[in-house]
């Protein structure tokens, strides 16, 4: 199951299942900042994509909670693509 998860869209949180979601596109929003809550419940999170964004730190908790997060794509400040792949 994938669907694209942005701030744009969390009010639909309430409405709709989103336990089930394994990919999470957060690409391309011009984010300068997310949420320390923004995963939380979301434990089949195995891909996030936050490339593109204007992020200069995360919140330090933001990936708790999250036992099958395999792959997470940001892009840095300095335009220097990271993949961090969770064993």
């Amino acid at each position: 199951m994938v669907f694209p998860v942005s701030p744009r869209c969390m009010s639909l949180r309430s409405s709709i299942s989103w336990f089930g979601l394994m990919i999470s596109f957060l690409a391309n929003n011009q984010l300068t900042s997310v949420p320390e809550v923004l995963f939380h419940g979301l434990s089949n999170l195995q891909i996030i994509t936050m490339n593109d964004n204007q992020l200069s730190a995360l919140p330090d908790n933001i990936f708790c909670g999250l036992p099958h997060l395999k792959n997470l794509y940001r892009r840095s400040l300095f335009n220097t693509a990271y993949l961090l792949i969770v064993s």
